[in-house]
């Protein structure tokens, strides 16, 4: 191979690589949630918009004692038409993005399953 096509290849390699490690990094805050709605809230922005607030309960561990601890799951936008029809005990079978909001962890709700 000459130069020109070594220079060529290793521009694309770089590139794949890139390419590969932005997309896992941009999914992997993506999370299947599936688990009982223990409280649901419609309300409404300062700009008049709708939003959904779910409640659900979440099983975790500290220092070996396990619990329950209470996330929100947010719904904006165009999820706010299906996440609204969803009732108390209803299951939450979901695609969310998971965040932080004040040290605290919570999802956005991307897409109903």
């Amino acid at each position: 191979m000459n130069k020109l096509m070594k220079s060529i290849l290793t521009i694309c390699m770089i590139a794949c690589f890139v390419t590969v490690v932005f997309n896992t990094a941009a999914i992997a805050g993506d999370q299947l949630i599936d688990t009982k709605i223990e409280k649901i809230l419609v309300k409404v922005d300062k700009n008049g918009a709708d939003y959904v607030i779910i409640i659900i309960k979440e099983n975790r561990v500290l220092n070996g004692i396990n619990y329950k601890a209470d996330v929100v799951v947010t719904a904006f936008g165009t999820q706010v038409e299906g996440a609204s029809k969803l009732t108390e005990g209803d299951n939450l079978k979901a695609i969310c993005q998971e965040t932080s909001y004040q040290g605290s962890k919570n999802y956005k709700l991307v897409q109903l399953l």
